[in-house]
């Protein structure tokens, strides 16, 4: 490796790719060329040989701790993300979503999501949700954040944010949330949308039968 250090006239990027190929397998040579040849570059080239430098980290040295050092160095967006995803595919969730975020990158939400309730990681999930919805505006990333905040019972954090202009599923997550348990947060959605009989039913629940006669009033059925 040390003799790439000393070389400079040649197409590094081109020599570093044949290098990777699983023809020749010279995986530490190809990431030295990379990353030689990324230090000299700038603008778009540096942050594509970058890339391509943890490209070989994650894909052919399969190193994802060297792949986390590499990306804290360079601090490139496009290395988080790649990082974030080889994470993501190896089970690392919480890693996974810290880089994301470093990333600033939602583009696999439905990924992230569903690995986080595989594993009932709601916790995690909450600050991705609320990076990614900056950037996307889906019912999907909404109605997740106010079930994931729910779960992990930041209970004024969720009333606080279906006060505000949101396009999450509120009737159908309410549902959910009742039918779990978990009257409280089910009582804050029902009462963001005035869904009275619901919320006489939660009132019950939760032995508030005063509060639960006025909701049944005033949705004109009792429950």
């Amino acid at each position: 490796v040390e003799y790439i250090n000393r070389l400079d006239n040649f197409d590094g990027p081109e020599i570093a790719k044949i290098a990777a190929s699983e023809q020749h397998g010279l995986y530490e040579e190809a990431l030295t060329i990379y990353v030689k040849f990324a230090k000299k570059a700038v603008g778009e080239e540096q942050i594509a040989l970058n890339v391509s430098a943890v490209e070989v980290i994650v894909d052919n040295i399969r190193d994802l701790e060297r792949a986390k050092e590499f990306a804290e160095r360079v601090n490139v967006k496009q290395v988080w993300s790649k990082l974030a995803k080889a994470q993501l595919d190896n089970q690392l969730l919480t890693e996974s979503i810290n880089s994301y975020i470093k990333a600033k990158d939602p583009s696999d939400y439905h990924l992230v999501i569903a690995a986080a309730e595989a594993v009932d990681n709601y916790e995690d999930l909450v600050p991705y949700l609320k990076m990614a919805r900056k950037d996307i505006k889906e019912s999907i990333l909404d109605t997740q954040l106010i079930y994931s905040l729910a779960k992990i019972n930041k209970l004024a954090e969720l009333e606080e944010f279906v006060s505000i202009p949101n396009v999450a599923k509120i009737d159908q997550t309410g549902e959910k949330l009742y039918e779990e348990g978990l009257y409280e947060a089910a009582k804050i959605l029902f009462q963001s949308i005035n869904n009275n009989s619901k919320l006489a039913l939660c009132y019950i629940h939760l032995e508030l039968y005063r509060e639960a006669v006025d909701a049944a009033t005033k949705a004109n059925s009792l429950p």
